[in-house]
């Protein structure tokens, strides 16, 4: 840094300079530490000329070249001071430059803020240095540089610039991209569920918190109830995920092409388009999972605990969105405990944090008290939905939710972070996925679930792929890798394909899921309306529809009003909360209900048809009834329709046998 014009050292009264001493580099170099100390220091035995009587120093515990800048061993110049207004216009200026060359972050050969200056011969005798200057005290400035191996309280070397416009062009290709692909297909099974929660807000549901139920009444209030308008926010945070994976890239020293490749990842990625496309809970959670995944790599490499606090707030809105955040920071505290460093985990700061987080989260978490847990029981419901099957796939699953091309990426991430010497302070973060993985695996965990911590590596794998990618050939390879992962997450998780072609290709159809959960709800509606056009006017004066899961629910309520239908309820979930039929209602159209079971609930049940479209959809054949004389006045008759859970069978023993939750998985 030149805060003045400076000149080898002359005869002049010392009175009259400044000294400036460098340490392994010439003025301006990379990596230097800015200290300030006296200028009168002198060597008090020596018997040189007092301009010259300046003893060399060492660093005992600090430094700062990166190894390949080191030449010299020590030089002494001097300065003449500027006036302090040109001088800060100087140092702004070199500190600029000074950023865009620094040692990456990790260097075992980074520098100690504490560092102790001593005398090179003698190092019981240390000299006096004041703190790192101010613009105004400027042309005081002694920068000095040495290569002194890192330690545990080595405070962080500068990281890259952020390469913003590039960066900044992928986000909104990516924005632009799924807003334009936004109203396609139609509404996914679990956006009809947020769209009808939307008209019920409150603190928390049975299956989920409430934050997505407020963006969807957010959205709708102000942009309009159009599917266009529903995905808005989805596109935005998914520009949030793809910009967070690049600052994770750029913590690890990543410079502006990993930066990229990080970027051009994740929205190529299976989990950031499937999470993107739709307004469900995976897309705020996905934001949270790699934003804390940021925060904590930041901590852990500048040791600043007050970083605790960003994740203490951080982690409190997760909690709004969903509850699987949790399972991200027993991975974590279980990786920097077995790994280190574990002085990050003894500030007061991670207590505040962990408050602030709990008074973010806290109006939810009373909701789940005052309710007697159902989140607890709805865990319990997937366990059983899913089965030992969760645990045959997850692997297979690991590979797709990033994407089969990228996965040699996010897995090099893995390894470099458990064995990079440069990357030791991350260790725990790589600890963390094999943890989360053993531990989703163990208790039957859907396999998805780790999809946000997949993210982080595939971002500390972007910065080793662009290192490895130094020749024409493997960067052609790289390339090719980012390009056919696109196409593969583009066809399985956007509508760039007619959901027909999803159905007649056996490869598509079991990989399509996603796609098929998107169509064919408008047909469900007209054809439903049919059958309520089909009752005699007092009938239909007086009758409801009663929809076997919320989406059959969600989708009658979105559509139903077109066809005249009238107001629908489920015993699903949350959608039981939302009302039940009144004690005089006679008439029930139900949709997708077992005939024997539920039938014997009623007087007479008569099929009245059933749901028939082209495209491949799960609830095809779905049978519609007409049912009337309930046994019971409906205030007894509800709680034996109303459940918790994925899929309701519909057996006798569960309609007839349990009083509050009819429908059971076992």
């Amino acid at each position: 840094m030149r805060c003045g014009t400076y000149r080898t050292a002359t005869r002049r009264p010392w009175r009259e300079h400044l000294k400036r001493i460098h340490l392994g580099a010439s003025a301006g170099s990379a990596c230097t530490e800015k200290h300030t100390f006296p200028a009168r220091e002198e060597h008090p035995s020596s018997s040189s000329p007092p301009e010259l009587r300046y003893r060399p120093f060492t660093l005992s515990n600090g430094g700062g070249l990166c190894p390949e800048t080191s030449k010299n061993r020590s030089s002494l110049m001097i300065f003449r001071p500027r006036p302090p207004k040109e001088c800060a216009a100087r140092c702004l200026s070199a500190r600029r430059a000074l950023r865009r060359s620094r040692c990456p972050p990790g260097d075992p050969d980074s520098f100690s803020q504490n560092s102790t200056w001593s005398p090179a011969r003698n190092a019981s005798e240390t000299i006096r240095t004041a703190e790192p200057t101010t613009r105004r005290e400027c042309g005081h400035v002694a920068t000095t540089t040495r290569i002194v191996p890192g330690s545990a309280q080595s405070p962080p070397a500068a990281i890259p610039l952020l390469n913003r416009r590039p960066l900044l062009a992928i986000c909104v290709g990516v924005g632009v991209v799924l807003l334009a692909l936004s109203g396609r297909h139609g509404y996914h099974v679990d956006e009809l569920y947020n769209r009808a929660t939307r008209e019920h807000l409150a603190w928390g549901y049975v299956d989920q918190p409430p934050l997505v139920s407020l963006i969807a009444r957010v959205e709708i209030t102000v942009l309009g109830d159009t599917l266009a308008a529903l995905r808005v926010v989805p596109a935005l945070l998914a520009c949030v995920v793809v910009w967070v994976a690049a600052l994770i890239a750029r913590e690890l020293g990543g410079r502006g092409g990993a930066q990229l490749f990080a970027a051009a990842a994740a929205s190529a990625s299976v989990v950031t388009l499937n999470a993107g496309h739709v307004l469900t809970t995976n897309i705020p959670d996905l934001v949270t999972w790699v934003t804390v995944g940021w925060l904590v790599i930041r901590l852990l490499r500048t040791q600043d605990t007050r970083l605790w606090i960003a994740v203490g707030a951080v982690t409190g809105v997760g909690l709004l969105a969903k509850n699987l955040i949790v399972l991200l920071l027993l991975a974590l505290l279980v990786g920097v405990l077995a790994m280190g460093p574990r002085a990050v985990l003894r500030s007061r700061r991670l207590w505040t944090g962990a408050a602030l987080g709990m008074l973010i989260s806290a109006p939810a978490v009373l909701w789940q008290v005052t309710h007697g847990w159902p989140a607890m029981e709805m865990s319990a419901a997937l366990k059983t939905a899913l089965g030992e099957d969760s645990r045959v796939a997850f692997v297979p699953f690991q590979v797709l939710m990033i994407g089969l091309f990228l996965t040699p990426v996010w897995i090099a991430g893995v390894v470099a972070l458990l064995r990079r010497a440069q990357w030791r302070a991350f260790r725990s973060v790589g600890l963390a996925y094999l943890f989360m993985a053993a531990l989703l695996i163990a208790i039957g965990g859907k396999p998805e679930y780790t999809g946000g911590l997949q993210l982080v590596l595939l971002a500390a794998g972007s910065v080793v792929v662009v290192e490895w990618a130094n020749t024409t050939g493997r960067r052609a390879l790289a390339g090719t890798a980012l390009v056919g992962n696109v196409v593969m997450s583009a066809v399985l998780m956007l509508p760039v394909l007619p959901v027909a072609l999803y159905g007649s290709n056996p490869v598509l159809k079991g990989l399509g899921v996603f796609q098929m959960d998107q169509a064919a709800w408008p047909q469900l509606a007209e054809q439903v309306g049919a059958v309520n056009r089909s009752l005699s006017p007092p009938d239909r004066a007086h009758a409801v529809i009663y929809a076997n899961h919320y989406g059959l629910a969600g989708a009658l309520d979105r559509y139903g009003p077109e066809h005249g239908l009238p107001h629908v309820y489920s015993g699903q979930n949350s959608y039981a909360d939302f009302g039940r039929p009144a004690d005089d209602t006679d008439v029930v159209i139900a949709v997708g209900v077992n005939r024997k079971t539920f039938g014997a609930l009623f007087t007479s049940c008569e099929p009245s048809g059933t749901f028939k479209t082209d495209l491949p959809v799960a609830d095809q054949d779905t049978e519609f009834l007409v049912c009337r004389g309930p046994l019971e006045p409906w205030s007894q008759l509800w709680p034996k329709l109303t459940w918790i859970g994925f899929a309701c069978p519909y057996t006798a023993e569960a309609i007839t046998a349990k009083s509050e939750k009819g429908c059971s998985l076992t």
